[in-house]
């Protein structure tokens, strides 16, 4: 999930969990769960262009996103 969470992010240019809800089975479906609405996915971001999206994955979303924002602050990207 955690490639998916980063392509997600990535393709939105926003967090993985920005996917609405009503429509996230649908999107995940389609792809063949390449995008997800799943928490943990954040767009990459640095000097303001998007370069790619970071995905972490294996716990709770909140731990997640705590992990990606670490990794982002760790090579100078910051979060929207």
């Amino acid at each position: 999930s955690a490639l998916a969470k980063a392509r997600t992010a990535a393709s939105i240019g926003a967090p993985s969990a920005a996917i609405p809800p009503e429509v996230a089975l649908q999107i995940a479906a389609a792809t063949d769960g390449h995008v997800t609405g799943l928490g943990g996915g954040l767009p990459l971001r640095l000097d303001g262009v998007l370069l790619g999206g970071i995905g972490v994955g294996s716990s709770s979303a909140e731990q997640d996103l705590a992990v990606a924002r670490a990794a982002l602050r760790a090579i100078g990207a910051i979060e929207d």
